[in-house]
């Protein structure tokens, strides 16, 4: 077969989950299938130019600005075409198309409905879509209508940051809650902040909190807000530059990892966190007990001091802390990019 796969986003300054996840998804398939052919598309040429094992692959760069999918797949008589957006070719087919969806976050946070329309028409037309986790189909389901019996569930690996070994990290607290991701509305930083208020209020601790993220715009300067207004200048830190390899000893050196979502299609933090024998608080909803099975303290999002009572446990109860990580370690096993490959390398085939 001639697979397509389109590698979009790719080449971000910074990359969050889904950039990861979508390169992680194409080299694994290149890595492990040496039969088939494959055409990797960019939409423009990063500042370096992504490399995969084998020979057995190509890159074309569109390059262009309007109807760059279509150009880009034209002439290539592709067998299949994997979208890794819900966003697919309006003219050019390939013979079949298989879409991946992540989430559709802007259903609960700011409805895009030009977007939304595109969504639709993309999942509609697609032969088969692949969902990263069970919350996510039924959020296709919901939103679009679409067949349960056309949408597989293949669950994403993860990077196992606890392997590396970076350059140490500057200026780390001696005692501190971590948040690991991009300052969204959606990732509830701002619970996240609050919540850590009110445990140091309860528990008159000195513990710190670090947000290993970067945001902007208004839901950004909200938080910036608080923490100015309510004295946690030297309590919160915003760290952009911990990123990459460098989280793999702020992950080993925090108390906990706090990521408790209002909506997350899978969610790289929590197994991250786990790899590293950090234990996890993350939400009830959404993917996220997929993703943590009983290995992480389940809470409501919407609860702050449920969150306090989370982390006041595990800060104080050193068997559940004990608990948490050995439960962590053995959570992480049912995850890995070799296994998806080989689910969707599965599933490629049987689209013949």
């Amino acid at each position: 077969m001639k697979i397509g796969i389109v590698l979009h986003p790719y080449g971000e300054d910074k990359p969050a989950g889904l950039g990861r996840a979508i390169f992680e998804i194409t080299r694994s398939l290149i890595e492990q299938d040496k039969k088939n052919e494959y055409l990797v598309i960019l939409r423009r040429r990063p500042k370096i130019l992504p490399g995969f094992p084998g020979n057995n692959w190509k890159i074309k760069i569109a390059d262009h600005k309007y109807f760059w999918l279509d150009r880009a797949l034209f002439g290539e008589n592709l067998d299949v075409c994997i979208f890794n957006t819900p966003i697919i070719s309006f003219f050019i087919r390939p013979k079949k198309s298989v879409v991946i969806a992540y989430d559709f976050a802007y259903d609960d946070f700011g409805p895009n409905y030009l977007l939304k329309l595109y969504h639709r028409f993309s999942l509609k037309t697609a032969d088969l879509m692949i969902s990263i986790s069970v919350a996510t189909k039924k959020e296709i389901i919901k939103l679009f209508n679409i067949p349960a019996d056309k949408i597989k569930v293949v669950y994403l690996g993860y990077y196992d940051i606890s392997r590396k070994m970076a350059d140490p990290v500057d200026n780390l607290p001696s005692k501190y809650f971590l948040f690991v991701g991009v300052i969204k509305k959606r990732k509830n930083v701002f619970g996240v902040v609050k919540a850590f208020r009110e445990f140091k209020n309860i528990v008159k601790s000195d513990h710190k909190l670090i947000i290993a993220g970067w945001g902007s715009g208004e839901y950004f300067e909200r938080i910036k807000d608080y923490i100015g207004k309510n004295n946690l200048s030297q309590d919160v830190f915003v760290r952009e530059d911990i990123r990459g390899d460098k989280l793999s000893e702020v992950y080993r050196k925090a108390e906990m990892v706090l990521y408790p979502s209002f909506i997350e299609g899978f969610g790289f933090p929590v197994l991250e966190a786990m790899s590293c024998g950090t234990p996890v608080i993350t939400s009830n909803i959404s993917s996220l007990p997929e993703v943590a099975g009983d290995a992480a303290i389940l809470v409501d999002p919407n609860n702050p001091s449920e969150i306090v009572q989370a982390m006041k446990n595990v800060s104080e109860n050193q068997t559940l802390r004990a608990e948490l990580i050995k439960k962590g370690y053995e959570q992480i096993k049912k995850f890995s990019w070799q296994k998806t490959a080989k689910e969707y390398l599965d599933i490629l085939h049987g689209l013949k």
